[in-house]
């Protein structure tokens, strides 16, 4: 039989060509046992000697080898195609960029979720804020009693002006010391309270007081004037008087 390197084998020489002795290179050893076991020594020796320089060419397993300069096949990172040749910039982490990212940046104009604002106490009111332009927040009546109305008012000799003025929206001279207000918003009910100072031209005293033949409503309530001094008194106009309105 024809065995595979039988040739190499052949060449192979000692002093008597032991190692060929009978052999045919078409045929393969005689039935002569030496230069086949002399085949197989010199087969195991080949064979032994090619292990060896597997196991001293290989890379152990935290090794890196030094012709792994570039991957066999270029990744992708962050959109970037990375192939270990050289470095790569990524936008938006060490450049600048502009992808398109979750979260809110510094230069956000706009919340992301819209927040409510509220107000609670004398006066009340909520409105929604998303940061995307200014809010105004129309407020009502509040839970507590606060101040709802205030009024300066002046007599100029037949009728009273509103000097300054805030929740009332007209003041009239009903004559006899008698001056009628009304509110500029409906009060819940009629049992809001009313503080009033009067002053006049002279050195009399001058007070202001709640008519009370004058049925008041939500928004119109009516006040006396009076004047007493130098056992003296009744009905007098004053020339300036403040009013306030609380509920």
């Amino acid at each position: 039989m024809t065995i595979d390197k039988l040739s190499e084998f052949a060449k192979l020489a000692d002093e008597t060509n032991s190692h060929k002795e009978g052999l045919e290179l078409e045929k393969g050893f005689p039935s002569k046992e030496q230069p086949a076991r002399q085949w197989f020594n010199w087969l195991l020796n080949s064979i032994t000697k090619k292990i060896n320089e597997i196991i001293e060419g290989k890379l152990d397993k935290d090794a890196t080898s030094a012709s792994a300069t570039k991957l066999a096949t270029a990744r992708k990172i962050g959109g970037v195609s990375f192939d270990g040749t050289a470095d790569i910039d990524l936008p938006g982490v060490n450049k600048k960029g502009n992808q398109d990212t979750s979260g809110n940046a510094d230069s956000s104009s706009k919340l992301a979720t819209p927040v409510s604002i509220t107000f609670t106490g004398v006066v009340k009111g909520t409105g929604e804020f998303d940061g995307s332009q200014d809010i105004t927040i129309d407020t009502t009546d509040g839970g507590t009693i606060g101040e709802k109305a205030i009024a300066v008012i002046r007599f100029n000799g037949t009728s009273f002006n509103l000097v300054k003025s805030r929740g009332f929206a007209s003041v009239t001279n009903e004559g006899g010391g008698q001056i009628e207000f009304t509110l500029s918003t409906e009060a819940p009910d009629t049992d809001y309270g009313v503080v009033c100072t009067g002053a006049s031209n002279d050195t009399v005293a001058v007070s202001l007081n709640q008519r009370a033949d004058f049925n008041r409503t939500k928004t119109k309530f009516r006040l006396m004037g009076a004047f007493g001094g130098d056992n003296t008194q009744g009905p007098h106009t004053p020339s300036i008087c403040t009013v306030v309105v609380y509920y």
